[in-house]
């Protein structure tokens, strides 16, 4: 993978080399399906501490990446090749960082690398996993991800924490082994894609 060229940085270096305060290096992720008809919701959002904004299910098209403009921010997509799907990233203006290519099996996503002369990159990266995809082959795929590269990981995986399963456990059992943690601690609402309340890995 491509990831493969990072590696480990010592977040506080990171810090002391864009001159951000470490209660300052923030990063919000949200689902938006569509930003075109809730881009006030990424407005809301907008906050000067807030490094990245990421966003999942953007359904945006390459010609409507510059319609969606924040203030002091830039904005970093990859279009969605289906009726869904896409990603994107807000990133604050200032900082220096370059696109990286990332294949997950089942999933979109959206790769940022910080870069430290010298001393190492950190990825940042968005992640939308389908409710149809196969589950096993992502869980695979990011594996491999998580192995190669020292990142921080942002986005939707549809992947039931809360119900012990097969699946669920292999996706703990690889978080736990990159120390990855859940934000997310209390179930989500239902929707269409979780006729119940569940918690979901995000």
């Amino acid at each position: 993978m491509a990831l493969r060229q990072c590696v480990q940085i010592k977040l506080n270096d990171l810090i002391d080399s864009y001159g951000i305060s470490k209660n300052n290096f923030n990063i919000v992720h949200m689902n938006m399906r569509s930003l075109r008809k809730k881009f006030w919701k990424a407005r809301r959002a907008y906050n000067p501490d807030i490094i990245e904004i990421c966003l999942s299910e953007t359904f945006l098209y390459p010609n409507e990446h510059g319609r969606y403009i924040l203030p002091n921010y830039t904005f970093v997509g990859d279009s969605r090749h289906t009726r869904c799907g896409g990603a994107g990233i807000y990133v604050r203006s200032g900082l220096v960082l370059r696109t990286v290519p990332v294949s997950l099996g089942g999933a979109g996503s959206l790769a940022m690398r910080f870069e430290d002369a010298g001393k190492g990159s950190l990825c940042v990266i968005c992640i939308y996993c389908k409710p149809s995809s196969d589950a096993g082959v992502f869980l695979d795929s990011l594996e491999l991800l998580l192995h190669s590269c020292g990142l921080k990981s942002t986005g939707d995986l549809n992947i039931a924490i809360s119900k012990h399963s097969n699946l669920s456990q292999k996706y703990l059992n690889i978080t736990s082994q990159y120390n990855f943690h859940h934000l997310i601690t209390v179930p989500i609402p239902a929707s269409h894609h979780t006729p119940k309340p569940a918690l979901i890995t995000c």
